[in-house]
Parts: structure tokens; C-alpha cells; sequence
């Protein structure tokens, strides 16, 4: 889904851009300027997309977000490690071929020129190097070849004026730039604009070596584009003295009077330039935002349990078989024997969609390829049912433990059971208002945020292992909120097939000082 998006946004920047130069630069004397501006327009497009810079908001009239930590979902190397294939995977592949095609068609294309100029006679002039073609056709040039035919006049004014007009190419280095835009739009085919920059730059090198080469013999030089209109053109990439559309060559050619706003249309293209970098690179801020713990407590005693909490379409049991049937198990950690929980951390925007999904790291990465895989099918996840408060649809954030395990012995700590453990009396909330303090010197310099807690409920109540998870807040956060988790009295051990077990178990303590 980013790449579609990012793929949009590139057509949408080369629109615009080559929307401007049809407007206001298409058909204008400024020749060198336009060629520039072409070779400038697929960077800018591809590169601007790219650029993320955060802008903060001033909206504060929705920043309170809820926060939910779902049950681990286990995925056991018997039942994930099969590949799986998608349509994304098989529509990567298909781009891929297309490109792969496109850009052997131009390599082939380069290979025939460099083999046609080893056969036949050369001879070095100058800055450039005479081939002497053996069929009739009109004059063209490639890098530093010039292909001309033995029996077309080379030094009477026809002959001069043709000449002079392909070392305009040669001495521009044009064919760098009809290699470079092949290359853009063989990779970028999706984008139908590349393909239109393309022909209109081939065309403003025309209109550069029109202008040179002229000179003030006009007429003289229009006869000699017509004259060559019906020679054949051999290769796609090269420069040609006959080039269509003839009536615009001639057009530009004869065009006399001076445009008055030459100099504001070649300025108007910053304001544009500017409504393009603002609508693709800037994007919103992550807010700093209320996230209760559990049931909806915060570190400052304030409780604002939502409503409903967001959810997976049909509930816990869909969201684990979605997970089983499209997560596999990395092979390189089967080879290796390492398991373990990967917490993937995402928000849940009012319209339902995942949104920052990014994995909570502990002490120690894990695995890589884990964590890879695990935010690979959470945002593959279909749109979920958003939290709600006041009857209104809100953003929630949302933890979801995600333990990748190989075989394992009977007394190992588990991740899903059938009934989890509980706090006594289910009232965690009331525990962490009358213990949770604040740390004197995270509140007098204002710092907040959320620590995420991974910790393990005994089958006998007990909590032992309490880590923190993700980024380190500093000022003594981790520190209060474990000691609290320490200091718990026996909880409500969890239950699974009948029998007490040990359960992993996660939570969110969220530190903000009162305002």
C-alpha cells in the first residue's frame, strides 16, 4: 500500500510539473532553460515523495488517545514457516519484469549503434568522430558520433548547415540526456508523464540545434528539414536532423517576436515548486497524546476509559487465524533456534486504518527478520473497528505481542491461554492511582510518554521478569513503573486446558504531569 501510494504521489508531482511547462514554457525561445527543466522534472517528482518532514499541529481538541494491549499471538514454527506468496508479492514481480524488459529494449538498442559504428569507417574530426553510413538516411549522432551517408553533400550549404546541426548534439552531450530519460521512464513505466518528457525533450534538442545552426539563413535551413522529411529514422535514442513534428521545428524557427513575460514564466515555476513540496513532504506530527493504561489510567490519576475499544473485524479468534495463516516463521531464526515476542505497536486511526506501526525493541533486538515479518502482515491487516468514546469513532493505540516459538517444553512461560491471568478484582486501575509517583525530576522538566512493560504472571500469582520495551524514557520512568509492577500483590494466575500455567502478559504505563 505505501509503494501505490508513493507511486501516485510521483504521477501526481509530474503532472503538475508538466502540466506548468505546457502552460507557460511549451513553445517559448528559452530552449536551454526547457531542456533543464525536463531533465529536472522525473528528480524532483521521484525525490520529493521521499521527503518526510514532520509538522506540528495545533489541534488539541482531539489528542487524547486510548491505548489496548491485546493477548500475544503465537506462531510456532510447525505451523508459519511455509511461504506464503501474495498478490502484492507477484504484482512486485510483474513491475519488476516490465522494467527489466524496457531497459534490456535500451541496451539492445545501444549495443546495435556501437556495433553499426565498429563496421563501417571512421574518421576522427575534431570533437567528434565521422561514420560513414553505407544505406541512405538522414544524418544523426550519438555521443561522438556523427552518422552520415557518403553520398549526401557535406559541404554545400545544405550539406554545412546539417552538419553543423548534429555537432550541436554532439558538443550538448544530448544523448546523456535521451539515455538518462530511457532509463527514468523503462524504470518508472507506470508513469504515462516520463514518457511525455521524454518526447518533448528529444524535441527541445532539436530546437537548440535548429537555433545554432540556422543562424540567420532561416528559410534555408526550413528547406533543408523538409527536404529530409521523408528519410527514415533507424534508432530511438539517437539525434537525428530530421526530426517530426516538422511544423513546430519550423515554427520555432521563424518565431520572431519577444515573449514579455519570459522572465516571469521561468520565476512562476518556484510557487509551484513550493505547493508540490508542501503537499508531499510535509506530514503530520505523531501528537504527544494521553495513553491510559489498560483500562484507561494514566500516571496522573486521570481515567478515561473509552467507550469501546478498537478491535480486529470479528474479534480476538479472526485477528490470530489472520495472523497464523499469513505470518511465516523467518527461516534464517529456525536455523538459528532463536525465538521470542516481538511487540508491534500501531495506531488505530477513527477511519479504521493501521497507521505507525513500528516494533517496541527491548534490551536486545530480537531478530530482525522478525521484526520484519511481524509489521509486514500487521499492515497488511484489513481496516479494524475503531475505539469509541461519546459515541463518537476516536484513534487508539494499540500493543500486540506477536511470539514467534519453536517446539517447547510443557513448563514453558505461554503467550495465548484460555482464560488469562487477572488482576484481584480486576481493579489494576485503583493499584496504579494510589502507587504510581512521579518521578521528581521527569516532572519538573516536563517529560512524558508511555512505558511499555513485558513481564510474566506464575502460576502460583507471582510476577517475575518485569522488562521495559521500546525506547528508553529516561528520568527514572522505567524505573517507577517496574518498581509498581514489583511491588503487585498475587494476581488471578491464568488457566489453559484446565490448569494453572505461567502467562506472559503486557502493559502500558503512561506518565504525564498534570496540567
Amino acid at each position: 500500500m505505501k509503494i501505490l501510494t508513493y507511486f501516485l504521489q510521483v504521477i501526481c508531482s509530474s503532472g503538475i510539473l508538466y502540466g506548468y511547462y505546457l502552460l507557460a514554457l511549451r513553445n517559448k525561445r528559452f530552449h536551454e532553460w526547457n531542456r533543464y527543466y525536463l531533465l529536472l522534472l522525473p528528480i524532483v517528482s521521484l525525490l520529493v515523495p521521499l521527503l518526510k518532514i514532520p509538522l506540528e499541529s495545533t489541534d488539541t481538541s482531539a489528542s487524547f488517545v486510548y491505548a489496548y494491549t491485546y493477548t500475544a499471538v503465537t506462531i510456532r514454527e510447525g505451523l508459519s514457516s511455509r511461504p506464503t506468496f501474495s498478490y502484492q508479492y507477484l504484482l512486485t514481480i510483474l513491475y519488476w519484469i516490465i522494467a527489466a524488459l524496457l531497459l534490456l529494449r535500451l541496451l539492445v538498442s545501444c549495443w546495435r549503434i556501437i556495433q553499426l559504428a565498429k563496421r563501417l569507417p571512421q574518421e576522427p574530426v575534431q570533437d567528434y568522430i565521422l561514420v560513414a553510413l553505407d544505406q541512405p538516411t538522414s544524418p544523426f549522432s550519438f555521443f561522438s558520433w556523427i552518422f552520415w551517408h557518403y553520398d549526401t553533400p557535406m559541404y554545400d550549404p545544405q550539406g554545412k548547415r546539417m552538419l553543423q546541426h548534429e555537432m550541436v548534439h554532439v558538443r550538448q552531450y544530448h544523448s546523456i540526456d535521451k539515455i538518462w530519460m530511457s532509463i527514468i521512464s523503462a524504470i518508472c513505466w507506470f508513469n504515462p508523464v516520463f514518457y511525455l518528457t521524454q518526447k518533448e525533450l528529444a524535441l527541445v534538442h532539436e530546437f537548440i540545434a535548429d537555433k545554432k545552426a540556422a543562424g540567420k539563413e532561416i528559410s534555408g535551413y526550413a528547406e533543408a528539414i523538409l527536404q529530409s522529411a521523408f528519410q527514415s529514422r533507424q534508432f530511438a535514442i539517437t539525434n537525428d536532423f530530421f526530426y517530426p513534428p516538422i511544423k513546430r521545428r519550423i515554427l520555432m524557427l521563424t518565431q520572431i517576436q519577444k515573449d514579455r513575460f519570459s522572465y516571469l514564466r521561468r520565476v512562476m515555476i518556484l510557487p509551484v515548486a513550493g505547493i508540490i513540496f508542501c503537499s508531499f513532504a510535509f506530514v503530520a506530527a505523531a501528537k504527544q497524546t494521553s495513553m491510559p493504561v489498560a483500562a484507561g489510567m494514566n500516571a496522573t490519576g486521570q481515567s478515561s476509559d473509552p467507550e469501546k475499544q478498537a478491535a480486529y473485524p470479528g474479534g480476538q479468534i479472526p485477528m490470530e487465524e489472520f495472523i497464523i495463516n499469513n505470518l511465516r516463521y523467518p527461516q534464517t531464526a529456525i536455523d538459528h533456534r532463536i525465538s521470542g515476542t516481538v511487540m508491534i505497536h500501531f495506531t488505530v486511526a477513527a477511519n479504521g486504518k493501521i497507521t505507525n506501526a513500528h516494533t517496541l525493541a527491548g534490551k536486545q533486538q530480537i531478530s530482525k527478520e522478525m521484526d520484519e515479518e511481524a509489521l509486514r502482515v500487521v499492515n497488511s491487516m484489513p481496516n479494524w473497528q475503531p475505539a469509541k468514546e461519546n459515541h463518537k469513532k476516536v484513534a487508539s493505540e494499540v500493543v500486540l505481542p506477536v511470539t514467534f516459538r519453536l517446539p517447547c517444553k510443557p513448563s514453558d512461560v505461554l503467550t495465548f491461554v484460555e482464560k488469562p491471568p487477572q488482576f484481584p478484582d480486576n481493579d489494576i486501575v485503583g493499584y496504579l492511582i494510589k502507587n504510581l509517583k512521579y518521578p521528581k525530576e521527569a516532572k519538573e522538566k516536563h517529560i512524558k510518554g508511555t512505558v511499555f512493560l513485558l513481564f510474566v504472571v506464575e502460576a502460583d500469582g507471582r510476577i517475575r521478569d518485569v522488562q521495559p520495551m521500546g525506547k528508553s524514557l529516561g528520568y527514572g520512568l522505567e524505573e517507577e513503573a517496574i518498581r509498581v509492577v514489583n511491588a503487585m500483590p498475587l494476581w488471578i494466575p491464568g488457566t489453559h486446558q484446565g490448569k494453572k500455567v505461567a502467562v506472559q502478559y503486557a502493559l502500558p504505563v503512561r506518565f504525564e504531569p498534570n496540567r
